[in-house]
C-alpha cells in the first residue's frame, strides 16, 4: 500500500497552472534495497511516475530530489516552487561517484566560494 510522506505544489511561470509533487513511504521489496516512488501530476493528470531505489530511507529521498529536480527541468521547464526555480526547489547533492576526496574538494570549493562573495566585513 503506498502511502504519500512528502508533498510539494510548484507553479508554471508562465500561466497559472499548478503542479504537484507526491512521494511515497520508502519501502524494503528486498532486504539490501529501499525503493521510493514519486509522481508528478499537472491538470489532473499524472505525468511522471517513477520508482527510484537507494541503500536506505535517507539515501533513497535523496536521489527522489534529484530525479525530481531533472524530470521537472524537462517536463515543465518554467516550474518554481515560491517563485524559485527548480533548483532551489529540489537541490543537487554532491555526487560521491568519483570517491570522498573529490566529494570533499567539490564541498570545500563551494564553500569557499560562498564565503568569499557573501562575507559579512
Amino acid at each position: 500500500m503506498k502511502r504519500v510522506i512528502l508533498q510539494r505544489q510548484m507553479e508554471l511561470a508562465d500561466s497559472s497552472q499548478h503542479i504537484n509533487i507526491e512521494i511515497d513511504q520508502p519501502r524494503w521489496p528486498r532486504s539490501d534495497e529501499c525503493s521510493c516512488d514519486y509522481r508528478i501530476m499537472s491538470g489532473g493528470q499524472v505525468s511522471a511516475v517513477a520508482t527510484v531505489s537507494g541503500a536506505d530511507e535517507v539515501q533513497v529521498v535523496m536521489i527522489v530530489f534529484d530525479a525530481l529536480r531533472q524530470r521537472l527541468k524537462e517536463l515543465f521547464p518554467t516550474a518554481t516552487w515560491l517563485g524559485l526555480p527548480v533548483d532551489i526547489a529540489f537541490p543537487r547533492a554532491i555526487p560521491y561517484v568519483a570517491g570522498f576526496d573529490t566529494y570533499k574538494e567539490i564541498e570545500t570549493m563551494a564553500d569557499k566560494h560562498i564565503e568569499d562573495k557573501y562575507r559579512i566585513p
